[in-house]
């Protein structure tokens, strides 16, 4: 993206499962402006070697460079209708941003079993408990966390999917005693 050529990209859904850019350039040297808006996140500003994942299927926005050169590697991952139909016969789910207060979470979760994750499933939310004041669900996936800082451009966005069962463990043992801690959720739409 440059402001002389295509400075950004309008607010648009993809025709994929997922969708992931990795953004190539430094934001401190290469360029000014850009980072990419997701509904209902809104902007995130990673650095450079850094991955962002999303939905295909959620509106977002590659938000203009107004000074130099951003460049993105951009790709899609397709599924077969298979996968989808075991969650979900619409395949309808929704991204949350839910505001945790504080840790221990007040949820129990699963783990897929095998080396890689797809989904850190909630099975159990205790009542009025720290994760069911937030809105959070039994049937809810955690996609990540976000840091506190990530609207300051300087906290990166930690995905689950593709983690192991210990990763995803121990990141959130590292944020025992922590405070608002912001999680993605994605939760499935009802028939």
């Amino acid at each position: 993206y440059e402001p002389s050529g295509q400075p950004g990209l309008g607010k648009h859904m993809d025709e994929s499962v997922y969708s992931f850019n990795m953004l190539l350039s430094d934001p401190s040297i290469d360029f000014d402006g850009g980072g990419t808006w997701i509904e209902p996140v809104g902007l995130v500003k990673p650095g450079m070697g850094d991955t962002l994942i999303h939905r295909g299927d959620i509106l977002h926005e590659g938000c203009p460079v107004s000074k130099g050169v951003r460049y993105v590697l951009v790709g899609f991952v397709q599924s077969d209708d298979s996968d989808q139909a075991n969650v979900n016969p619409k395949g309808e789910s929704e991204l949350l941003l839910k505001t945790v207060e504080h840790f221990p979470l007040g949820m129990v979760v699963e783990v897929d079993k095998g080396d890689e994750t797809s989904c850190v499933r909630i099975t159990d939310v205790v009542e009025n408990g720290p994760a069911s004041r937030a809105g959070i669900q039994k049937g809810d996936c955690i996609r990540g966390i976000l840091p506190k800082r990530v609207l300051q451009s300087d906290g990166e966005f930690v995905a689950f999917d593709g983690k192991s069962f210990n990763a995803v463990m121990d990141y959130l043992i590292d944020r025992k005693g922590s405070s608002n801690v912001k999680m993605i959720v994605e939760r499935w739409c009802s028939e």
